[in-house]
């Protein structure tokens, strides 16, 4: 077949016609991908999740931190271990989330999912089935599985639940009685927190006294009728000084109390037969001489021998 010049010119118009579509449609592409990217922005990574390395159950918490993290928290969610997580406290650079409940100990990783992508963080703790009094801390539920969070008018009263919103900052959040304590309170940073007249270590639990002699306590409910490890300490951190008392009570009756001072650990060690319902009172008090500078920290590991079968003891 021959063309004659004007078929050949017409072919090659034809042809020019479509590259420039294409490249009409290419530059419409990347126009329409670079607003749709500015829009949705770059993925936040984020930098830490605290505890890292450590053990975590069930109702505990965790503190994923991240430049811009916490923006745009309507769209943003968290899966841990691949199921859904509760977020329920945020800043720009950190989400506050609750550990949800796993049939088996072991590695978990945490996904942030944000409008502009997900990332993955991988094996960021270990998941375990004993019961551990600062990672099992909850700020958004009382009672929170086995754990109750109040006070009492001395040690020998009866436990109140503490029912007021919960406070935040960014050292601490927890418990506290209206006027301002009792308080029994979990630091939420990842290093030394100096804050007031404290030095609190970081991921510990803390209880303190209120003026009129009132307890904090933290209460622990057997979920299972075996005999129970129940170890740990109360140790003051507040270096002028703290002058408080601690004391755990089964039931109702004493099984062990110590005075306590600052950075001095008051270490308790104790193996309990308790039936499912028993009760565990970790109590802080005055001292006796007021309760000034009595801030106290706990450190509670309880191990049933029903849990062995994870080989976790």
């Amino acid at each position: 077949m021959t063309l004659n010049p004007s078929q050949s010119s017409d072919r090659r118009q034809a042809g020019g016609d479509i590259n420039r579509r294409v490249v009409a449609f290419a530059a419409m592409a990347m126009c329409m991908w670079m607003s749709m990217s500015a829009v949705a922005g770059v993925i936040p990574i984020p930098n830490s999740v605290f505890p890292s390395g450590a053990n975590l159950g069930g109702g505990g918490s965790v503190v994923i931190s991240g430049t811009d993290i916490g923006t745009d928290i309507a769209n943003t969610t968290v899966t841990i271990g691949g199921v859904a997580a509760t977020i329920f406290a945020n800043s720009n650079d950190d989400i506050d989330v609750t550990v949800p409940a796993r049939a088996t100990s072991g590695a978990v990783s945490v996904v942030v999912h944000k409008t502009s992508g997900a990332v993955l963080i991988s094996d960021a703790f270990l998941y375990q089935h004993d019961y551990r009094g600062a990672r099992d801390f909850s700020n958004t539920a009382n009672p929170n599985g086995p754990w109750q969070y109040g006070w009492s008018i001395d040690r020998a009263a009866p436990f109140q639940l503490i029912t007021d919103p919960v406070v935040r900052s960014s050292c601490i959040q927890g418990w506290v009685k209206s006027g301002g304590i009792p308080a029994v309170l979990r630091s939420r940073s990842e290093v030394l927190c100096s804050l007031s007249t404290w030095y609190w270590p970081e991921g510990r639990i803390g209880a303190h006294p209120a003026p009129d002699g009132s307890n904090a306590v933290i209460r622990f409910i057997a979920p299972e009728t075996t005999n129970y490890h129940v170890s740990g300490d109360f140790t003051g951190i507040d270096p002028h000084p703290t002058t408080s008392d601690g004391a755990i009570l089964q039931n109702g009756v004493e099984l062990f109390s110590a005075n306590v001072g600052y950075n001095a650990p008051q270490t308790f060690d104790l193996r309990l037969d308790l039936t499912a319902g028993d009760t565990l009172d970790f109590k802080v008090g005055t001292g006796g001489n007021g309760f000034s500078y009595d801030q106290t920290t706990l450190v509670i590991v309880i191990t049933g021998d029903i849990l062995l079968v994870d080989g976790l003891e």
